[in-house]
């Protein structure tokens, strides 16, 4: 057993949208850190494809997270968590002018919606523990606003809000809330993003905004095994803003 404040051995932890990308890369990381981690999204083929990545001491469940009843049905025999990392994210960008309900519902739905239904069910149901950590997954969208973005930015703004607000409802209980907001991250939905560029130039000037280089997964995984862990005990209702120097290179 490692002595490491780090360590996240004898925790359980669940971890949403964890069939790819980020939060596939936050299930491994705490895995790696010693935690079982039970993960969950839509995609059962994919969600084994992360499983495989870890050991033994990890669990799948496959659920609709935007389906109250689909929760209720898949969650209600979860054995009680120390952590849940929220990454479970819908990319829609769409003109303002152009938005319908369905749009704004869309986006809201997963973005939003289905991670604080969620968190309720587990609250209700006295499946979170005393001294457990929630992290939700921001952007930095949400004080950087771009064109086309307006629901993405304002799903994650709703989502930071819940999040200070749910930090102050479970202080009694030592539970941790705390927000994430990461700039261009390099997952499957940025390359994919990157090939439909109209020229690589542009993705060229992407990256020079980026002083450290665009991030990686396990440039957010590091940060949440962080939050996790004990060593965050003193952590909570606060956002991390994580963005390899792409707003001081703004600042130029």
């Amino acid at each position: 057993m490692s002595n490491s404040p780090f360590s996240l051995e004898n925790k359980r932890i669940l971890v949403t949208g964890a069939s790819s990308g980020i939060g596939r890369q936050v299930a491994v990381s705490a895995n790696e850190a010693g935690a079982y981690v039970v993960i969950t999204g839509r995609d059962e083929n994919r969600l084994k494809e992360t499983a495989a990545l870890m050991n033994e001491k990890c669990s799948i469940i496959v659920c609709d997270l935007t389906n109250d009843e689909s929760i209720a049905k898949e969650f209600i025999g979860i054995d009680p968590v120390d952590g849940i990392v929220h990454c479970a994210g819908l990319v829609s960008p769409f003109p303002t002018a152009f938005l319908a309900r369905k749009h704004v519902m869309e986006t809201f739905n997963t973005n939003f919606i289905a991670p604080v239904i969620l968190n309720s069910f587990l609250q209700l149901k006295k499946k979170i523990n005393k001294n457990s950590s929630l992290i939700f997954m921001s952007s930095i969208s949400v004080d950087f606003p771009y064109e086309g973005g307006s629901m993405y930015a304002s799903s994650k703004a709703a989502l930071e809000a819940y999040s200070r607000s749910l930090a102050l409802e479970l202080v009694k209980q030592k539970v941790r809330s705390n927000c994430i907001a990461p700039a261009l991250i390099k997952t499957p939905m940025y390359e994919n993003a990157e090939k439909n560029m109209i020229n690589s130039s542009m993705s060229d000037l992407v990256a020079e905004k980026y002083l450290l280089g665009l991030g990686m997964p396990t440039d957010v995984s590091n940060l949440t095994t962080f939050l996790l862990s004990d060593a965050s005990r003193w952590i909570t209702g606060k956002k991390f803003t994580i963005d390899g120097g792409v707003l001081l290179s703004s600042a130029k």
